[in-house]
């Protein structure tokens, strides 16, 4: 019978300990290094946002690249990235780098308060120190859940009990301590100090109240049953269960479902030790809920799977895109290439020939005139010795004629001189 009630307390003090940030950091912009300002504002937010999709890792990396430029954060900056890197340590159950940065956040804090006027750092703090001290106490609960020590059971009364002394109206403080009532009264109730178990469950229950959140009053109301149940007092237990039950049963939400789950359950054990038959319906209504959520829960495993696998399918589709896009880049580049290339080669080789080409065409016509000055020399070679034949011809035959003439001439005389003598001869 333990070992149920135990595990009644873990299933309610699993749903208690999950903490969210609700603190948005305002970056300044008034300094010279606005452009660095904006980019830790970026990072800041994308972190914050990679958070609380549960993406711890890049989230993680981001923060602490953040981190790095520390010359460009204000004090607030500084706290507020520290307490984020600590949820994340958190969440993810890394306990003893959670505390470092939890140990640096309030150690910030501190600072600022011997610096400042206190109510400045109840106003602008009180609520990082609400969730640091929660969640301070939440680790040493989870420790000593693992080494079941009593200085680490101590020491999460102790960090519940200084939220409980921020002094402050503020609705999410006043949510935080809810949640540090409930975890406390957990405590109590299995050290078996009830009084004190009841006392911080009405503690709880007030708060949620007061915030009109009935999902989180059923569950505190669960709690205080569970006291009475552990104190035998079933007839007080099964009114609050009813009362738990009547305020959430109309509302259909998955924490409200989980809840009403824990509630028809611990109702019916209730009955079953008032031997109330009922206690099979209500262990029905259990297992119905139960059965819902599972397979709600599965088919979000098996959306998030398809989902996931469309991504990655979408991943390969993009990537194999992208690769054949720079494949067919790349083979563009190379025909492009190759193509100016060859033209350039081309352009090369058909300026080479022409050159060549009028380079023969020089040499042609340097050869064509040398001819024609070979033919005009020859031509005037053949003229002269045409010229001068015909001289020496005419000469010729001018002599020719002289000597006829003269020999013709000559004859003529002598027969006429012999004539004469003969004459003469007679005469004498």
């Amino acid at each position: 019978m333990r070992i149920y009630f135990l595990l009644i307390i873990l299933v309610i003090l699993t749903n208690n300990l999950y903490s969210t940030t609700k603190e948005e950091v305002v970056f300044s912009t008034t300094s010279s290094f606005v452009v660095q300002k904006d980019s830790i504002q970026t990072k800041y937010k994308k972190a914050k946002e990679l958070f609380e999709k549960q993406d711890y890792v890049n989230s993680l990396e981001i923060a602490l690249e953040a981190t790095k430029t520390s010359s460009f954060l204000n004090v607030k900056e500084t706290i507020l990235l520290n307490q984020l890197i600590a949820n994340i340590f958190y969440k993810s159950r890394n306990n003893k780098n959670a505390l470092i940065y939890y140990r640096r956040t309030l150690k910030l804090i501190k600072n600022i308060a011997l610096k400042e006027n206190s109510d400045n750092i109840s106003k602008n703090f009180d609520f990082t120190l609400a969730e640091v001290y929660l969640n301070y106490g939440n680790i040493y609960y989870r420790l000593n859940s693992i080494n079941n020590l009593k200085k680490n059971k101590d020491s999460a009364l102790y960090f519940y009990n200084m939220v409980d002394k921020i002094k402050t109206k503020d609705n999410d403080v006043l949510e935080v301590k809810s949640r540090a009532y409930s975890n406390s009264s957990v405590i109590y109730m299995n050290d078996g100090v009830f009084d004190k178990a009841k006392n911080y469950a009405l503690k709880a229950i007030e708060i949620h109240k007061k915030l009109n959140n009935k999902v989180n009053e059923a569950g505190a109301l669960g709690n205080l049953s569970s006291i009475y149940l552990s104190e035998n007092n079933f007839n007080e237990a099964k009114k609050i269960y009813f009362q738990a039950i009547d305020l959430i049963r109309n509302i259909n939400t998955t924490k409200a479902l989980k809840v009403r789950e824990d509630l028809y359950y611990n109702l019916a054990y209730n009955l079953y030790k008032l031997k109330d038959y009922k206690a099979y319906d209500y262990q029905e209504l259990s297992y119905i809920i139960k059965d819902s959520l599972r397979d709600k829960e599965f088919r979000g495993m098996i959306a998030e799977i398809t989902e996931k696998y469309n991504f990655d399918v979408k991943k390969n589709l993009l990537l194999k895109e992208e690769e054949n896009k720079r494949l067919k880049d790349q083979r563009i580049f190379w025909i492009v290439g190759i193509g100016g290339l060859i033209v350039i080669l081309s352009l090369l080789y058909w300026v080479n020939f022409y050159k060549l080409k009028q380079k023969n065409l020089g040499l042609q016509l340097s050869q064509n005139q040398l001819i024609q000055n070979q033919n005009i020399e020859k031509i005037k070679s053949e003229s002269q010795v045409r010229i001068l034949n015909a001289t020496i011809d005419g000469k010729e035959s001018e002599r020719k004629q002289i000597a006829e003439t003269l020999h013709d001439s000559v004859s003529a005389l002598l027969s006429s001189a012999n004539l004469h003598l003969q004459a003469h001869k007679k005469s004498v």
